[in-house]
């Protein structure tokens, strides 16, 4: 499950849109915005690109894509 929330943040941290991020890692902006929302799962590759664009540490990595649901 993808911490939305913390990935917004740091998107908007380094300046990007869904339009612009979706540009940086080679997808369609649904295509991304479906993988952000839990529609579509990422694929490795596609996460590898993510933590490049947005120079993620290995913490906010794990915090934002590995994030477990909390009830």
């Amino acid at each position: 499950m993808v911490n939305t929330d913390k990935l917004k943040g740091k998107m908007r941290e380094n300046r990007y849109t869904i339009k612009t991020l979706a540009k940086a890692i080679n997808l369609s902006n649904t295509g991304l915005f479906n993988k952000i929302h839990g529609k579509k799962e990422f694929l490795c590759s596609e996460l590898q690109s993510i933590k490049k664009v947005l120079n993620l540490t290995e913490d906010d990595f794990e915090s934002i894509f590995f994030a477990q649901s909390v009830e």
